[in-house]
């Protein structure tokens, strides 16, 4: 369990235990709001919540961008509301920044490019015999095809769990999404006997695992891990000047 450190730690405690009953808690809500709590124990030690530390922590840093200000304080302006609604701040949140606009094209795959992408994935080669370096060439073949097939967000996939994934109807019940709602996908019977083997090959090396998609240490895999993956496989298949972002 999180220990909190600021003036308002109990307020703070409060709020996540809401936001983890309500199921709209994220990792990188939590990490931003564990972040503000040091700041203003740090700077603010064993004062309540006030309208300076909150001006203080989300003004928008010369080193971040508008889009990566609203991130790192949004957690905050829900947090103040969460206070507001029930009368316990005066607090006022900070209005949110006009984010920039974004002149990134999207690139469109060609039939090509994903033949050559697959290829790559199908043809990954362990560095040793064992299971820690199998569980890429196991792996990356079925989750990239997953993404694909089912057009589930990569956080969706890294963070789902065995028992979210109906082998038998071929159902996936997603709970860690962007929009915080749960909601369902079905998959085409050819991408669930492909999770079928997936499942029955990864049970023989780590039985008994607690994600669908879990790396050596008993985990989900991290975003750093599909960006490196992705990006590794992508620039192999189809060359360094042609890559999309992951």
């Amino acid at each position: 369990m999180v220990s909190y450190q600021s003036g308002f730690a109990d307020l703070i405690e409060k709020y996540v235990f809401y936001q983890e009953s309500s199921g709209s808690w994220s990792e990188v809500r939590a990490r931003n709001l564990r972040y503000f709590d040091r700041f203003c124990a740090e700077r603010f030690p064993g004062r309540t919540l006030c309208q300076e530390m909150v001006d203080a922590w989300c003004q928008k840093r010369d080193t971040e961008t508008k889009s990566s200000c609203i991130t790192r304080t949004g957690v905050i302006r829900s947090f103040i509301s969460y206070l507001q609604k029930r009368g316990m701040t005066d607090v006022l949140p900070m209005p949110v920044p006009k984010a920039e606009k974004r002149t990134r094209v999207p690139h469109a795959f060609t039939r090509e490019e994903l033949q050559n992408f697959f290829h790559e994935c199908d043809s990954i080669v362990p560095y040793k015999p064992s299971p820690k370096f199998l569980l890429p060439k196991i792996t990356c073949p079925v989750f990239f095809r997953l993404l694909y097939s089912s057009g589930i967000r990569t956080t969706e996939a890294r963070k789902l769990k065995r028992s979210e994934v109906d082998l038998v109807h071929g159902v996936l019940d997603i709970h860690e999404t962007k929009g915080y709602a749960q909601h369902y996908v079905a998959l085409h019977d050819s991408m669930t006997d492909l999770l079928k083997q997936y499942d029955r090959e990864v049970e023989k090396i780590y039985p008994g695992r607690t994600y669908f998609f879990e790396n050596a240490m008993g985990n989900g895999y991290s975003r750093q891990w599909v960006v490196y993956i992705f990006r590794k496989l992508w620039e192999k298949a189809n060359g360094k000047n042609n890559r999309p972002v992951a």
